[in-house]
């Protein structure tokens, strides 16, 4: 006999579930770690409105009534969670397995929306792949399942939905620490909350084993306390690393960067200091900046050290001012686009002769297969991380790739490992018919490449770029990528000339279905102002008329 749904009201919330006494129990104190007079404020304060739209349950996610149901997958959708002997596939039934092939692949960290078929109390069921943990690599994978926690919440809004069943995304198979991810999935649900809370009613935690249900009766106080006592208790609990403001863990061994050292004297000679003798290394070596032990007053050191060279002690170029060099003439400046156009324009040969033609053409494919040889052998997961790039299909079913201008930081990582990873992900794409879709909405001078790199990645595409290629589109494009499309028509004809400009997510539509691209949060709200002023010009219009007819 079929279970029947679980109805939400059921299922008591987080902040009703406290108890004083419990409240207390397993506290272990923690409030007697601040110093007597010493009242430290904790990151995660109260708040009733996010604790009442919390709930956990141990239980089936989908046999809850929500809209939406989160399922932990694969990047091809072959696998799922088994909760308690049961699938979400055998209970959507075959219908899911047929509308997973459609979407094709699903990369880690992402997520997207199928229907849920055959189960009655769900509408949609949410794919998102969790990422494999590894020991070396932490930071990224936990990152990863906060992007995944982000992206599944970002659907069910993108769906219209407001309740949502969500498992836990970390699994036994990929080796993530327990602990660890229920940290990283009750922090990243308060910094959404904290952003976008007026758009969930309810996220139900479904827990399967008692091990999970211990953990987070532990963990979710930290970051939803339900009092202030329990905030005061818990606060010598909470992890030096909160996250940012989207619950991404901090790196913060890339803060840091190695100043000027002490650079011993002063005077005109310190910068030709020089060392008397070489160092015979007969007892410990000095540190730097220290004094050098004189030893016994009748022992008198052959080889003494008077001073520290100031090229050894002062780094020539830090690693900053290097990665901004490499990066120079990649910012904005009206002058540097046209003078970037000029230089690129000086390195095209124009040739009528067919041998010199193919000559260049065998010579291109040649590099674009050592290239190729270097991208797949390179590890992008970091550029991956930024979400430049994702993919989707037009109406004739061909693939898309859509390029979030916005989330290109040109001096976040090398040019070289940009193009690399340019090249490994339109490869997939370049052996057929394809389009691009560029979302140029809000890109500031920190986005924008160079003509240099733009010149750099086409030579590095190869020609089945630009033979494929069907359409090239720029949605909300900004003066500086006009501007850019103009010059490059005369170096890329057969990329550049097919431009189109969109100017809203209509005119987007009509390229892809709005089912298969995901919107950007900044990309929907760029263009929330003009449709509320034309919904206040419509409302003032209409009781301008009703005025005149009544008069």
């Amino acid at each position: 006999m079929e279970q029947e749904a679980v109805p939400l009201e059921a299922i008591p919330s987080w902040g009703s579930t406290f108890c004083k006494e419990e409240g207390h129990e397993g506290s272990g104190g923690a409030g007697e770690r601040s110093l007597p007079g010493e009242e430290k404020e904790s990151p995660f304060a109260v708040n009733k409105e996010f604790n009442d739209k919390i709930k956990l349950w141990s239980g089936i996610p989908w046999k809850i009534a929500v809209d939406a149901v989160v399922n932990s997958t694969s990047e091809t959708f072959e696998s799922c969670e088994v909760f308690r002997g049961e699938t979400i596939h055998v209970a959507a039934g075959p219908n899911l397995i047929k509308a997973c092939r459609q979407i094709k692949s699903c990369r880690t960290s992402q997520a997207c929306a199928t229907e849920a078929f055959d189960i009655p109390v769900v509408k949609k069921i949410i794919h998102t792949v969790g990422p494999r943990y590894a020991t070396k690599y932490h930071t990224a994978a936990e990152n990863a399942l906060c992007h995944c926690i982000w992206s599944s919440l970002e659907v069910l809004v993108e769906e219209k939905l407001r309740t949502i069943a969500m498992s836990c995304i970390y699994t036994h198979a990929k080796g993530f620490p327990r602990e660890t991810g229920a940290h990283i999935t009750s922090r990243t649900i308060r910094r959404y909350l904290e952003k976008h809370g007026s758009t969930v009613d309810v996220i139900v935690l479904c827990i399967p084993e008692a091990n999970d249900l211990d953990i987070y009766e532990q963990v979710l106080p930290l970051y939803f306390p339900r009092t202030k006592e329990e905030e005061r208790d818990v606060l010598g609990k909470i992890p030096e690393n909160i996250g940012n403001e989207r619950g991404e863990s901090l790196m913060t061994h890339r803060d840091i960067r190695i100043s000027e050292m002490p650079t011993g004297p002063t005077g005109p000679s310190s910068d030709n200091a020089t060392l008397e003798g070489a160092y015979s290394g007969r007892g410990p070596v000095p540190r730097l900046g220290s004094k050098p032990n004189p030893g016994p007053a009748s022992e008198k050191p052959k080889n003494k050290i008077t001073s520290w060279g100031s090229d050894f002690i002062q780094m020539t170029e830090s690693p900053d001012s290097k990665r901004s060099a490499n990066a120079e003439g990649m910012t904005w400046k009206f002058g540097e686009v046209f003078g970037g156009f000029l230089n690129s324009l000086s390195n095209i040969s124009f040739t009528t002769s067919s041998s010199s033609s193919s000559g260049q053409e065998a010579a291109g494919d040649l590099n674009h297969e050592q290239i190729l040889r270097r991208a797949l052998g390179h590890k992008t997961d970091d550029i991956h991380m930024m979400r430049i790039l994702s993919k989707s299909l037009d109406h004739e079913g061909d693939p898309v790739l859509v390029i979030t201008g916005v989330h290109f930081l040109v001096k976040a990582v090398d040019p070289e490992r940009f193009v690399l990873y340019f090249v490994k992900e339109f490869e997939s794409l370049c052996s057929g018919p394809y389009s691009v879709i560029l979302l140029d909405t809000d890109t500031g001078p920190g986005n924008w490449p160079g003509f240099s790199f733009i010149r750099q990645v086409h030579n590095s595409l190869g020609d089945n770029h630009r033979l494929n290629l069907k359409g090239f589109y720029a949605l909300h494009a900004s003066f500086r990528l006009r501007s850019a499309a103009f010059f490059m028509q005369v170096t890329e004809p057969n990329v550049w000339g097919k431009l189109k400009y969109l100017d809203s997510l209509e005119e987007l539509y009509a390229v892809v279905p709005r089912k298969n691209i995901r919107i950007p949060e900044h990309v929907a709200q760029f263009e929330a102002p003009e449709e509320k002023e034309a919904e206040e010009e419509t409302v003032i219009t209409r009781t301008v008329k009703n005025n005149e007819a009544f008069l």
